[in-house]
């Protein structure tokens, strides 16, 4: 099976948050999971090492605060992703995955651009 380059990913997502007839779905709509559970699990998955402590991303990582899979979708996804390792549901079960969703749902925004200093160009 032949892999859409990665620029193709928000036009994924935004297919992956709909529902049943196409009608969008919040991501908080099916969240379930236990935060606290999934902190555990976040840390000890190392997904913070691509991904952040709070889902800030980096090179090797995208951001995960503010996304915008459904748990059904991000459960989806992590078991084939791509360009990560693939979180099968012998590694992850369904609920943990769930767990390791809604402590996702839990990272802060990324502040506005005009409070981070360092792109303050003036």
């Amino acid at each position: 099976m032949k892999r859409l380059p990665w620029m193709f990913l928000p036009v994924v997502l935004a297919f992956v948050s709909l529902g049943p007839g196409g009608q969008a779905q919040t991501p908080d709509a099916d969240l379930g999971g236990d935060a606290v559970a999934g902190k555990e699990l976040y840390l000890k998955n190392y997904c913070w090492s691509c991904h952040g402590y709070v889902g800030s991303g980096a090179v090797t990582g995208p951001r995960l605060s503010q996304t915008e899979f459904t748990r059904q979708g991000f459960t989806a996804f992590i078991r084939d992703p791509g360009r990560m390792p693939p979180y099968r549901v012998e590694v992850l079960t369904d609920s943990e995955a769930a767990d390791v969703f809604a402590y996702i749902r839990t990272f802060p925004p990324p502040p506005p651009l005009e409070d981070i200093p360092l792109l303050d160009l003036d």
